[in-house]
């Protein structure tokens, strides 16, 4: 690397061909370090389709198995968030809303025709 005068004072670095001035590289992006942290560790990213599994079972399970997994601390923390919205007064309905719109797609609207009018009145 070689130093050249800069023209407002001070020294500018100049890289030789094939040198970098970063040999280091780009830091890495704090999720992609704990990504990378937790796969060393044996987590694995959820799925799509497992989300989807665990809402429908969600939905299957009675009161008592769903007291019991809120309480479980070796639950994952995202489930018992979940349990908890789907258990609590205030948020319940909304909860369970998100999450059959979630699994089955949003209710479908009917359009309902109050009065049959003719498209064109005048044509005849």
């Amino acid at each position: 690397m070689r130093e050249i005068e800069g023209r407002n004072g001070g020294k500018l670095k100049i890289p030789e061909k094939g040198e970098t001035n970063n040999p280091n590289g780009r830091p890495k992006k704090s999720f992609s370090l704990m990504n990378e942290t937790l796969k060393k560790e044996g987590y694995e990213p959820l799925t799509k389709g497992q989300l989807m599994e665990a809402y429908s079972l969600l939905f299957s399970i009675d009161e008592a198995k769903i007291s019991e997994l809120a309480e479980d601390d070796t639950q994952p923390l995202a489930i018992r968030l979940i349990i908890q919205e789907m258990t609590e007064p205030q948020s319940r309905g909304k909860a369970l809303v998100d999450m059959r719109d979630y699994l089955f797609g949003k209710a479908r609207e009917e359009l309902k025709i109050i009065e049959e009018q003719p498209l064109f009145p005048d044509a005849n």
